[in-house]
């Protein structure tokens, strides 16, 4: 759910020229429930689709809202940065890597580029 959520608030902000800087997880309020990964994942998007449109950034934050909407009243707080990555060598867990390798895949499906 962070990830579609912090997409379509990226998307948004980056169409409209908006501010950048924010990446907040679980209402930033636990402790551990961020990794550097979601600023990763938000900075890819924002390279994603500067220059895009208003008009196609709104039918793909309209569409990434339907898959997440329902749960906000009822959001899952997510898992901690040690149920994420290891913390002796800071890498991603498979679980964690395999999540993240869908939602870019998810974002590709509206036809956003990545740089590799």
């Amino acid at each position: 759910m962070v990830f579609r959520e912090n997409a379509a608030h990226f998307i948004t902000t980056t169409v409209s020229g908006g501010n950048i800087e924010a990446v907040g997880v679980g209402k930033s309020v636990h402790t551990d429930h961020q990794t550097p990964w979601e600023c990763k994942f938000s900075t890819e998007i924002v390279h994603a689709v500067t220059g895009m449109k208003r008009d196609r950034a709104c039918e793909i934050v309209d569409d990434l809202l339907k898959k997440y909407e329902e749960d906000l009243p009822k959001a899952p707080i997510g898992k901690r940065f040690q149920d994420l990555f290891d913390v002796e060598t800071l890498e991603p867990k498979p679980e964690y890597a395999d999540l993240y390798d869908k939602m870019k895949d998810e974002m590709k499906g509206y036809g956003l580029k990545f740089v590799e």
